[in-house]
């Protein structure tokens, strides 16, 4: 799924004070930090929206530095 599909909807959604604003909004930042969403809200959007949100792309190899840092931290 695109993400500037999401994004641009989520948008739509709060402007138009559609839905739950409060975790539009929270969905908006997390997907725009490309902070992992949980499977519940995947779910909340694919119904919203009616379309089928299979995942959202993120960028793994941030995710590896950040959890190979905490792991240097902890020795």
């Amino acid at each position: 799924m695109n993400k500037n599909f999401i994004l641009s909807k989520l948008a739509d959604a709060i402007d138009q004070s559609k839905w739950d604003e409060g975790r539009n909004q929270y969905l908006l930042k997390r997907i725009k930090q490309e902070k992992e969403i949980a499977n519940s809200d995947k779910l909340y959007l694919e119904k919203i929206f009616g379309i089928k949100i299979s995942n959202v792309k993120y960028d793994l190899e941030k995710k590896k530095k950040k959890i190979s840092k905490k792991i240097e931290a902890f020795f």
